[in-house]
């Protein structure tokens, strides 16, 4: 996979693209899991090999996974949910192709974490942990930044539907929400 073999160079050679500034935009507003990895793989004194780097995102990924399933109850707490609405919720999100097959299947990719960074911002900001909320937010940015920015418009649109006087800018809310989820994206 790209992605992989570009990820892999960067934990392998952090150290060089860091300090000669050489990481491309789209790596840039990824960096923060590999930055991780190769931290982890320093300290730990682990050979850098691609099948060691695996594992370390194999085991990143799953603990990723288990943040997002621990945090999964406090949010259907929050949300009022039944049991019925709780199964129906974890099942959907947590017994998909994309968490548990892929999550070990391509471990090198920032796709899980881009998950769990929405769960856990989602959370922050259903508990009205307003600093968390936008550390969290600031974080993803360098994790994957599609998830701020999707947030941001939900977060945005509960805004612009909350307010008393709303409805010259409520009934532009879809257009408004495509053009920052689009602009931000492109």
């Amino acid at each position: 996979i790209f992605d992989e073999h570009n990820y892999v160079d960067i934990v392998r050679n952090f150290k060089y693209h860091f300090t000669n500034q050489d990481f491309t935009q789209y790596y840039n507003s990824r960096i923060f899991v590999p930055f991780v990895a190769y931290a982890v793989i320093e300290l730990l004194h682990i050979n850098s090999t691609i099948e060691n780097i695996r594992t370390v995102f194999l085991v990143f990924n799953f603990v990723s996974i288990a943040i997002s399933i621990f945090i999964y109850y406090p949010i259907s707490k929050l949300k009022n949910y039944s049991f019925s609405q709780k199964v129906l919720g974890f099942t959907f999100l947590f017994t998909t192709f994309f968490v548990m097959k892929f999550a070990g299947f391509y471990p090198v990719l920032m796709d899980v974490f881009g998950f769990t960074s929405g769960i856990v911002i989602y959370y922050l900001w259903l508990s009205k942990k307003q600093y968390l909320f936008y550390m969290a937010l600031f974080v993803s940015l360098f994790v994957f930044p599609t998830t701020s920015i999707i947030l941001l418009a939900y977060v945005g649109s509960q805004f612009l539907s909350n307010t008393e006087n709303h409805s010259s800018l409520y009934k532009y809310r879809p257009y408004i929400l495509t053009f920052v989820i689009l602009s931000a994206t492109a």
